[in-house]
């Protein structure tokens, strides 16, 4: 939604739906094997953002529904075959910025989303209480925008990392984020 939003502010909204590259996890949750405590395992899903349908309610469904189907696809052929799949609209964003030619097309994903669980309880550092987490990404060639979420003690944090040049007003998407998550829990009768 606040992606949305700052394009449309910016008469920029184009008429297909944004796709982002989302990690979805091959971790098993209900606990993890002794040699499998440490490093990263996981596949990628390209998620339509639904920025070209307006109402919020029906672009949640879509996403959603995305990330269910994209869940079922990794956890059934795993990161592998996942990574392997995706590789090509992966190459087709970064690959292109890196080369000595003018980019006449874009394919592949617009930006990349990812969250990254947190504790689930309040935690402390050198004895003082820390009260929020927000997590820090990057972006390179080809890619203008980054948006990780992290969770904390039922809390969630956005941080928003942006190409000077693509993005230079980043910090407007706090309070469009803050209106989208609003808007979002009114039409789903939810909040307070």
């Amino acid at each position: 939604g606040a992606v949305r939003r700052w394009l449309g502010d910016r008469g920029e909204l184009p008429g297909r739906s944004l796709v982002a590259a989302c990690p979805i996890t091959v971790r098993d949750h209900g606990g993890a094997a002794a040699d499998d405590r440490h490093g990263n395992r996981f596949g990628l899903w390209p998620c339509p953002l639904g920025t070209d349908v307006e109402d919020p309610v029906a672009r949640l469904a879509l996403i959603s529904r995305s990330m269910a189907e994209g869940k079922r696809w990794v956890a059934k052929r795993g990161a592998a075959a996942s990574l392997l799949t995706t590789a090509g609209s992966i190459a087709a964003t970064v690959v292109p910025p890196l080369l000595p030619l003018t980019q006449k097309l874009r394919t592949g994903f617009n930006l990349p989303i990812s969250h990254v669980p947190g504790p689930e309880c309040e935690m402390y550092w050198n004895g003082a209480h820390v009260e929020e987490i927000y997590p820090v990404s990057t972006v390179f060639d080809g890619l203008g925008l980054n948006v990780t979420t992290c969770s904390y003690a039922g809390r969630i944090g956005f941080g928003y990392a942006a190409g000077r040049d693509v993005v230079p007003d980043v910090e407007a998407l706090i309070p469009m984020t803050e209106r989208s998550l609003a808007e979002l829990e009114s039409g789903l009768g939810v909040g307070a």
